[in-house]
């Protein structure tokens, strides 16, 4: 399974509102616009960015980071709580 975390800088309050939904069906809110999101297979990874290219509006931005494990594992908050691990979503 791969950890990735998705942020997205959106003017426009619906489209926001749009890319929070479609991120919320494949992972967990973090921050107001970043999210975490784990996927099984790379398959899933291209269906998830599919599914937002369909919703971008040009002047979007959408960036995905892929965490290895071991970065993961390194990662936390400030106080000192470690980065939890999001399960992964199948949708089928």
């Amino acid at each position: 399974m791969r950890s990735y975390r998705v942020g997205y800088d959106i003017e426009d309050d619906r489209q926001r509102n749009k890319i929070a939904r479609c991120l919320l069906g494949w992972g967990r809110r973090v921050q107001y616009s970043v999210f975490e999101v784990a996927c099984v297979t790379e398959a899933d990874l291209k269906k998830m960015c599919e599914q937002l290219e369909k919703l971008r509006e040009s002047g979007d931005s959408i960036r995905v980071y892929r965490f290895s494990e071991d970065t993961r594992r390194k990662s936390g908050e400030l106080n000192g709580k470690p980065m939890r691990h999001c399960p992964a979503v199948v949708v089928l």
